[in-house]
């Protein structure tokens, strides 16, 4: 699998809902993290940990994204349920993209230990 960078104008193609999704896809995920990307703010939901059932966010904060580095950078990292932040307790996450496909995104978190694929909700 290549790296594919995509230029900050296409960046604006991650707008929108992803969903983490089994990496085999043969096994899914019981609690499936949510991820909206909107113009510079993110959401992060999970109905197995989200205080409101209709609306299960976790955290929320600020991203942006980096061409040169083809990283997505969460920022201002806000815990809304009162557990830990979303994979590590940084105030700041470093989001690097393996591969960016129109309905999913290959990304590691941090280091290139976890991968984790997010697809694109209708």
């Amino acid at each position: 699998m290549s790296t594919v960078v995509l230029s900050q104008k296409k960046a604006e193609k991650l707008y929108g809902k992803w969903s983490e999704k089994s990496i085999n896809g043969k096994s899914p995920i019981e609690c499936p993290y949510q991820i909206h990307f909107e113009k510079a703010n993110y959401k992060i939901l999970n109905v197995c940990y989200g205080l409101d059932p209709k609306l299960p966010v976790t955290e929320d904060g600020v991203w942006s994204y980096d061409s040169t580095k083809n990283t997505i950078t969460l920022k201002n990292r806000k815990s809304l349920d009162n557990n830990d932040l979303f994979h590590e307790p940084k105030s700041t996450l470093n989001v690097h993209v393996k591969e960016y496909k129109t309905n999913s995104i290959s990304i590691y978190f941090d280091s290139e230990k976890s991968l984790t694929v997010l697809q694109r909700l209708k």
